[in-house]
């Protein structure tokens, strides 16, 4: 048990209920749980484990290279994240300094486990109190646990796209926990290359999970013999929220040069969507082994002649048949190996889509689970501090090579391009007198280097500290004319990860 100047650990005390519904947690249900802020906003969760000490991931405070301590701070004994005032006095606490575990693996994941020392000691009381961590006799295989956080979650009936919030309360969700080899043994049949190491452990079950904001938080669990909770674990998080688990976004080629010809392996995830006869229209990326995402435009009969439809009520439906997807593949032309032309099993564009390219995003369900590799691996899924990624971001697809071309690259290019803030990018297009019309975006651009013809539904990655790719954007638009000086424009992913998780739902349920 953990002591602090003698006060007991991992008590909770009178519970006051918040709001009906969901899984909110009771106000002081567990009052070592923080909040993490930078420049003011929440990013990470963490625990008291020392009036002067808070343990969160090691991957919460390595996301650059330098942070500024002055930047940070930590709010204990908060409940509602975004009430300016708590009702339950919740109070601010600067950084003084972070020790980050010596062994911490970026790639891997081990020992992502932090300290955060606060500027002074906090204020002990029944809003603010310190965690119980575990003994190391400890088993909890096939027990349940509980995590709390502010992590994002669902959002339904949305009839605008919504970027998915932090929950407005403190959170918990029961999980039951994993033997690491049953785990283990769940990433391989998955076909994700994933290693749970002896410093991890396993937790959650579909619909149930981690997810955005909820990194640094405690997994939980109540002592046998006085029934307090102990922090078991720190959550690490996975790649989509409980949908998408396992390995992704690694490459075994790290080059990332502006304006030439990407390598075999380089994106591994990126796929070329044909007409049945072979002739590329759009391309798409990977997030699991059956499903890939692309833009919805491509499938419009506006804007893409190269496949049949439907007949039947308008728009018209594509016919699957008239088309398949290419994975693998950097060389058009290399149609040699037919395990790598897979069939389209189902198609789903976003019911909010429309001409002005709102919601340009679609997911396509393929006839057949991929087996995934070093060589061929999905993208990962944007997380909430990588939602917009920062500094160059990196576009690749078959598109036309030069402005005034007429033909698709045969070899997939890739560039390197500077990210707009949304304020200036619609401010330069409507200089440019476009009848800019979009709501949710991404912009990007450098220079003469931009998206064209034939990469719609391609991935804008960011590479994230820690050597993995991160989708924040697909490919939907840019300039109508090769003198306009405007930047490429892309449907934001992060704000329709709740949306790709129902259609993923749809299946598994």
């Amino acid at each position: 048990m953990f002591l602090v100047a003698g006060i007991p650990c991992g008590k909770q005390f009178d519970r006051v209920p918040k709001i009906v519904g969901g899984i909110p947690t009771f106000q002081n249900e567990f009052p070592w749980v923080v909040s993490l802020k930078r420049h003011g906003k929440h990013f990470c969760s963490g625990v008291i484990v020392h009036s002067r000490f808070v343990l969160t991931a090691a991957q919460c405070v390595t996301f650059k290279k330098t942070i500024k301590l002055s930047t940070l701070s930590v709010t204990a004994g908060e409940y509602f994240l975004h009430l300016p005032e708590e009702p339950n006095d919740a109070i601010n606490y600067g950084v003084e300094s972070i020790l980050v575990h010596p062994n911490y693996d970026k790639a891997t994941h081990e020992f992502d486990i932090a300290m955060v020392r606060l500027k002074k000691n906090a204020f002990i009381s029944p809003s603010i109190w310190p965690a119980c961590l575990t003994s190391y006799r400890s088993r909890y295989e096939g027990k349940t646990g509980v995590v709390a956080g502010w992590g994002v979650t669902d959002i339904k009936n949305n009839t605008k796209p919504s970027v998915p919030k932090l929950s407005e309360v403190l959170r918990k969700v029961s999980v039951p926990i994993w033997r690491n080899k049953e785990c283990q043994d769940a990433f391989n049949k998955a076909k994700f290359n994933f290693t749970v190491h002896e410093s991890q452990m396993c937790a959650g079950s579909f619909g149930k999970d981690t997810c955005d904001g909820d990194s640094g938080s405690p997994l939980m669990s109540k002592m046998s013999y006085d029934k307090k909770m102990e922090v078991i674990g720190i959550t690490i998080g996975g790649r989509g929220c409980g949908v998408l688990p396992g390995k992704c976004g690694t490459t075994r080629y790290g080059r990332v040069l502006g304006g030439e010809q990407s390598s075999f392996g380089e994106f591994p995830w990126i796929t070329s969507i044909q007409s049945k006869g072979g002739q590329h229209f759009c391309a798409g990326f990977l997030i699991a082994s059956r499903y890939v995402i692309s833009a919805a435009h491509c499938f419009s009969e506006k804007y893409n002649l190269n496949v049949k439809y439907l007949e039947g009520e308008k728009p018209r439906s594509v016919n699957l048949d008239s088309m398949v997807v290419a994975v693998n593949r950097v060389h058009l032309s290399n149609n040699s190996d037919p395990s790598k032309i897979i069939s389209v099993n189902k198609l789903t564009l976003h019911p909010n889509y429309d001409d002005d390219l709102n919601n340009d995003i679609a997911i396509l369900e393929l006839t057949k689970d991929i087996e995934l590799t070093d060589e061929l691996n999905p993208i990962c899924l944007p997380q909430m501090h990588e939602a917009e990624g920062s500094g160059d971001v990196t576009v690749a697809g078959w598109g036309y090579r030069h402005c005034d071309s007429f033909t698709t690259s045969n070899d997939l290019y890739k560039i390197t391009v500077k990210l707009w803030t949304a304020d200036e990018c619609k401010q330069v297009y409507v200089d440019e007198k476009y009848d800019f019309k979009r709501t949710d975006y991404v912009c990007a651009g450098s220079d003469e280097k931009d998206i064209s013809k034939g990469d719609s539904g391609g991935p804008l990655m960011y590479k994230t500290p820690d050597g993995r790719w991160t989708v924040i954007g697909i490919v939907s638009s840019g300039k109508f004319m090769c003198s306009d000086k405007v930047p490429g424009v892309y449907t934001k992913v992060f704000s329709y990860l709740t949306w790709i998780q129902d259609q993923i739902n749809v299946k598994k349920s």
